[in-house]
C-alpha cells in the first residue's frame, strides 16, 4: 500500500478501528461533559455565525482579564459535537482561564477548507457575544490559546 493511497489514509484516520474501546471513551467524554456543564457556571449555544452549527459554549473565568483558551474539538472534520468535549473547562477555568468551545459545520456538508477558515469567526466571536467577557486586551496573542484534541500536547498560541 502506498503511503499516501486513500485506503493508507482512511487506515491511518480510522481511530475508532484502532481503539476498540472508543464507545466506553466516548461516553466517559459525554458523562463528564454533562457533569461539566451542570456545575460550571457557563453560556451554551451562543451563536458566532449564520452557518450549521456555528455556536460557542462558554465557561467564563472567574477574574477578568482572563486568559481565553478555545478548544476546537476532534472527529476528522467529520464527527463529534462541542457537547461531547465540555468536560475540558473545569481544569482550565480552576486555573483562571475562559473556556470556549465552538461547533462547526461537518464534512461532507462542508469542506475541510470550510472548516478550517471557518475556526477565524469563532475566535473573534468570543469577545463582543459573550458576557461575561474578557477585556481586549485578553485576546491579544500573548492571552488566547488555541488547542484542539489532536493537538493537546501541543497547544497553539494564536498569533
Amino acid at each position: 500500500m502506498s503511503r499516501f493511497d486513500p485506503a493508507w489514509l482512511d487506515v491511518q484516520y480510522n481511530n475508532r478501528a484502532r481503539i476498540p474501546e472508543h464507545a466506553q471513551i466516548f461516553e466517559r467524554w459525554g458523562r463528564a461533559s454533562a457533569h461539566a456543564r451542570e456545575n460550571a457556571a457557563c453560556r451554551i449555544d451562543v451563536p458566532y455565525g449564520e452557518g450549521p452549527n456555528e455556536t460557542l459554549d462558554v465557561f467564563p473565568a472567574a477574574q477578568p482579564d482572563a486568559p481565553v483558551l478555545v478548544f476546537i474539538h476532534g472527529g476528522w472534520w467529520r464527527s463529534l459535537d462541542k457537547r461531547d468535549h465540555s468536560f475540558v473547562a473545569p481544569a482550565f477555568t480552576q486555573a483562571g482561564a475562559m473556556v470556549v468551545v465552538p461547533n462547526y459545520a461537518l464534512c461532507p456538508s462542508v469542506s475541510i477548507e470550510t472548516v478550517a477558515l471557518r475556526r477565524a469567526p469563532e475566535i473573534r466571536a468570543s469577545s463582543p457575544n459573550v458576557s461575561p467577557m474578557p477585556s481586549s486586551a485578553s485576546l491579544m496573542p500573548s492571552r488566547l490559546s488555541g488547542v484542539s484534541r489532536v493537538t493537546m500536547q501541543r497547544p497553539l498560541t494564536m498569533a
